[in-house]
């Protein structure tokens, strides 16, 4: 596992600032995952992920998060 530090915009272009986090995760893809989901943030319309190295994974095209059927159930309960 790695640190990852995580930006996400909600709309894209916007002048709001990202949420931004380290998150420590096995990809830069469940990095940004994770931080939507903590966020509990559906879809970003860009994200930023950059990883140890130096090396940075964008999704220009947004990113969203689907929770399986079980979990929005049991999130809904609570």
């Amino acid at each position: 596992m790695s640190m990852y530090d995580v930006a996400l915009w909600r709309f894209w272009p916007s002048s709001e600032f990202p949420i931004v986090d380290e998150v420590e995760a096995s990809s830069p893809l469940l990095a940004a995952l994770h931080l939507m989901h903590r966020n509990r943030l559906k879809h970003a319309s860009y994200v930023a992920v950059a990883a140890p190295g130096d090396v940075i994974s964008r999704w220009t095209d947004g990113l969203s998060l689907v929770l399986d059927e079980e979990e929005s159930e049991e999130q809904e309960v609570l």
